[in-house]
């Protein structure tokens, strides 16, 4: 387990510095849109006066997941459908005939 200092200086303390991992913005906007949108991310409460913590080695790891994701679904999306495989039958295909006009 890591020890209390590697902790601390893993922690983040509310929306700005949150905000600020996230967004690259302190902003009150960015603020704002953490709350918003804070079932989304991997953050917690500790109690109900709002504040939201994070630590910065999870957030990271969360993003690099979700970029891993991203990009799995962009190289299926860009393979080609394989071929399909012809029946088993035991009958050769026949061609088939042109009706007479």
């Amino acid at each position: 387990m890591a020890d209390q200092s590697d902790l601390a200086g893993d922690l983040l303390r509310g929306g700005r510095e949150i905000a600020l991992v996230l967004y690259g913005d302190d902003s009150p906007e960015a603020v704002r849109r953490l709350y918003h949108e804070q079932d989304q991310w991997p953050v917690f409460q500790l109690d109900d006066n709002g504040m939201l913590f994070a630590l910065k080695s999870r957030l990271f790891a969360f993003l690099a997941n979700k970029s891993a994701e991203a990009e799995a679904r962009i190289l299926a999306a860009a393979k080609p459908a394989p071929m399909p495989k012809p029946p088993k039958s035991g009958s050769p295909l026949r061609a088939r005939r042109r009706r007479a006009a």
